[in-house]
């Protein structure tokens, strides 16, 4: 029997290294030129290696190094893209996480929710990916933190507060309320962390900030969650898987944005996004304050990625303004948007201005800020600017396919990208 046992053991071995080398050879050629006239070949051996990576450690040594990987997501209309389906449906699912499984349950990461939606989502899905690393838990409080006065759900003194206003539009994130004041009533060596956001990107990026790398070895860095099953995967195929289990539109909220997305001509075929980010953002930070960097990064999109030829561009803004701006530009274009919908935000959002809406125009503000969100993840190519968190959100929203050659920032360096 034990010779039987160790027979089996090596066959597998053999096969593990069959398969492996295989794998390998498919990567060299593609990698040397030699698939470069089959791109269907070339598309079955990344999405083969891409399942590998998620599913079984030993697959770490066939990692490509996707700097110079061409983005080669299959794209059949807005309405049948990845955020307009359930993640349980992608070709490598994103089975929802068991937030009350952590494996040390008297240990848990405490995150206080109290600026931007975008700001925020971010912070959560760093301090996430600290708490599950770690083996903590994670307890996102959408209310009672340091800073009620500056809540997202905060309405003014005379107004009611609007509670849990993420669960709003998602499905909650992290321990339930009576989950987490249920374990700290029953751990008496209960630990509770609230980390700051220099601590939390601290843990991430190993010092303070550092949202933009042009190190491509440091951003596509092996790690691993072993608790959901992921052994030493690129870092950015993580946190977009990982970022895909996490953050969950509910289904009512992701049927009315499609909905309202599948309305716009143009977005039935592979289109360009445009996130132009100004409101309150001009007092931290000196924007782009034309629409020519946008024009010419359009153009170059044209070129290198639709045959020359400049497709639907959506445009995704919190200052309707710039939608004449553009159609100035360039008259030619076709040019579709939220904006078109009548939307109130002509002048810019302005994150102070919350505490003076009613429930109405927070849920009219946030539905129209989803549907952005799915149309700028969903787009072939994306241009962005560095100076808002919706760039960095988004990013990690994007196919796992969807690689750097498809995402572009008008204030930075080309080989500048999040990690």
């Amino acid at each position: 029997m034990a010779e039987t046992n160790s027979q089996r053991m090596m066959e597998a071995k053999k096969l593990w290294f069959l398969i492996a080398f295989a794998l390998l050879a498919s990567t060299f050629g593609t990698l040397t030129g030699k698939y470069s006239d089959d791109e269907q070949t070339r598309s079955r051996t990344l999405r083969r290696r891409r399942q590998l990576l998620l599913t079984d450690p030993r697959s770490v040594d066939l990692r490509e190094h996707h700097a110079s990987a061409r983005s080669n997501v299959d794209y059949k209309g807005i309405s049948n893209a990845q955020w307009c389906r359930k993640p349980e449906t992608d070709e490598i699912p994103a089975p929802e996480i068991d937030f009350n499984s952590c494996p040390a349950e008297n240990q848990i990461l405490r995150l206080d929710v109290f600026g931007g939606m975008c700001a925020e989502l971010n912070k959560v899905l760093k301090t996430a990916l600290w708490a599950y690393t770690d083996g903590m838990c994670l307890y996102v409080d959408q209310v009672e933190g340091k800073r009620p006065f500056a809540k997202l759900g905060y309405r003014g003194d005379s107004s009611p507060f609007i509670n849990n206003l993420l669960d709003r539009y998602f499905v909650h994130m992290g321990l339930s309320k009576a989950e987490y004041k249920h374990r700290m009533r029953n751990h008496e060596s209960a630990l509770v962390i609230s980390p700051e956001l220099s601590e939390i990107n601290t843990h991430e990026f190993s010092q303070h900030g550092g949202y933009l790398s042009a190190d491509h070895e440091m951003r596509y860095r092996p790690r691993s969650i072993e608790s959901l099953g992921y052994n030493e995967v690129d870092s950015i195929s993580l946190k977009k898987h990982f970022l895909r289990r996490l953050f969950r539109i509910k289904e009512k909220v992701m049927h009315e944005s499609c909905a309202r997305l599948s309305a716009h001509p143009g977005l039935e075929s592979e289109y360009i996004a445009l996130s132009v980010r100004r409101g309150d953002k001009e007092k931290e930070f000196k924007l782009i304050e034309t629409a020519q960097p946008y024009i010419e990064k359009a153009e170059h999109a044209a070129a290198t990625h639709f045959d020359g030829i400049v497709p639907a561009i959506f445009v995704a803004t919190d200052d309707c303004n710039v939608m004449a701006e553009l159609r100035e530009a360039r008259p030619m274009w076709h040019f579709v948007s939220e904006c078109d919908n009548l939307s109130d935000e002509v002048n810019g959002f302005v994150f102070k201005d919350m505490k003076d809406w009613t429930e109405e125009q927070t849920d009219t503000h946030f539905h129209k800020f989803i549907t952005e969100l799915i149309a700028l993840a969903s787009a072939k190519y994306f241009i962005g600017v560095s100076t808002t968190n919706v760039t960095y959100w988004v990013y990690f929203m994007r196919h796992l396919e969807a690689y750097d050659d498809t995402f572009e920032l008008v204030d930075r360096p080309s080989d500048f990208k999040p990690w």
